[in-house]
């Protein structure tokens, strides 16, 4: 009998193999917290217990952490694949299918932030990235911690329109 951590295994591997794009911690979280009866910490144990055994790899952007499946993963879930439920396996790629263009965009959009050297502020660095070339690469001073947390968490939603309106004034 499998337990929950391993269901949560089972399922992140499920998801890196079936997405064409590494997937952010938050996006995983999302999806198995909205799950029935999970727990936050346990979640994230099983991430860090996937990474430690070189099942998944882990990059850091800014100040978000992406994962993707080795090699070594996706032997693995071969394996164990059968111990999935249908029933599960087909709701993260209906997940996954529903949110594919959010995925596409929030690689395509990364933003970070971190104190400026005056340490009052902060300085964002917003930008476009499309088929690993940049296309902008932003930089702003902003007054608090909070500002910049804001600016980052909304550039990817915005990023678009902004470039398609720096691009109208310079053209």
């Amino acid at each position: 009998m499998q337990t929950v951590f391993t269901s949560y295994k089972l399922m992140i591997l499920y998801m890196l193999q079936n997405s064409d794009k590494a997937l952010s911690n938050s996006f995983i979280l999302d999806y198995l917290l909205q799950q029935e009866n999970n727990d936050y910490f346990r979640v994230q144990e099983a991430v860090s217990d996937l990474k430690e055994s070189g099942l998944i790899d882990k990059n850091v952007v800014g100040n978000r952490s992406y994962y993707q499946i080795t090699e070594s993963g996706r032997e693995t879930l071969s394996y164990v694949l059968p111990d999935l439920p249908e029933s599960v396996r087909k709701n993260i790629l209906n997940h996954l299918k529903e949110h594919h263009h959010e995925l596409r965009h929030e690689i395509l959009t990364p933003a970070d932030f971190y104190p400026s050297g005056n340490g009052s502020s902060y300085l964002v660095r917003c930008r476009i990235i499309e088929d690993g070339n940049p296309l902008l690469d932003l930089s702003l001073q902003l007054p608090s911690r909070e500002a910049a947390l804001e600016a980052s968490r909304s550039w990817p939603l915005k990023s678009q329109s902004i470039y398609a309106k720096i691009m109208e004034e310079l053209l």
